[in-house]
């Protein structure tokens, strides 16, 4: 199994003059578009019966996503340099990452449900000196079939991000996200979900996340919600 990101980030800012820092300067945003880390992994079979199914995940995470992204700033001297950008506008980890998880899931007639683990092990700095904060995702989750093409979810997760080791002596700007000491993360969320099968193979799937509870270590941008949609092909 392959999973391939194409990522578009984007992050506003305002710039306040001088030392004092009591006016706005100005605005600015910083961008960037591209390809992400590639992950490639399998499935190993555990048990598997009319009701339910174990299996585990092994893999790793290619470093396909860039981490040397610049763009412009406007500085409170009113200069317009192009830095190397923080490590949260940055494409990749640019590390080799294992990925390692646990699914139990139970199927019925019209409800299914499941637990997942997974994790993202960060075991090599990059070539910028620097390695990402471990990853870890614990998932549980419950599903109604509402029609014979269409289910309803509601998913309840944990995420668990450590902070970054070492530090990318590119990276330089004043900003609390350039700081390795401020991206560990802990997060409840819950989210709700819909599947559609639209024949051919074709799936058709959208998500709605909203956190429940975030601890952040340092000052650092909270999580408001996400939504993910996707699609899936199988032949």
């Amino acid at each position: 199994m392959a999973m391939v990101n194409y990522l578009v980030r984007e992050m506003d800012h305002f710039t306040y003059a001088g030392g004092i820092a009591t006016t706005v300067l100005g605005t600015f945003t910083t961008r960037t578009e591209g390809l992400g880390d590639t992950s490639l992994s399998g499935l190993i079979r555990l048990r598997e019966t009319a009701s339910d199914r174990i299996h585990a995940q092994i893999g790793v995470s290619a470093p396909t996503g860039s981490i040397t992204e610049r763009d412009d700033i406007l500085t409170p001297m009113n200069m317009r340099p192009r830095p190397r950008l923080p490590y949260p506008m940055q494409l990749g980890s640019g590390s080799w990452d294992p990925l390692l998880g646990l699914t139990w899931s139970r199927l019925g007639e019209r409800f299914s449900g499941g637990v997942q683990w997974r994790s993202t092990f960060r075991i090599q700095d990059n070539d910028e000196n620097y390695r990402l904060g471990d990853e870890h995702r614990l998932t549980g989750w419950l599903a109604w079939r509402a029609a014979e093409t269409l289910s309803l979810s509601l998913r309840l997760e944990g995420f668990r991000r450590g902070n970054i080791s070492g530090q990318d002596p590119a990276i330089v700007a004043p900003v609390q996200t350039a700081d390795p000491d401020n991206h560990g993360i802990q997060r409840w969320s819950v989210g709700l979900g819909a599947n559609w099968l639209i024949g051919g193979g074709h799936r058709l799937a959208a998500e709605w996340i909203t956190p429940i509870r975030q601890d952040l270590d340092g000052p650092q941008m909270e999580m408001d919600g996400g939504l993910t949609l996707g699609w899936q092909w199988s032949f």
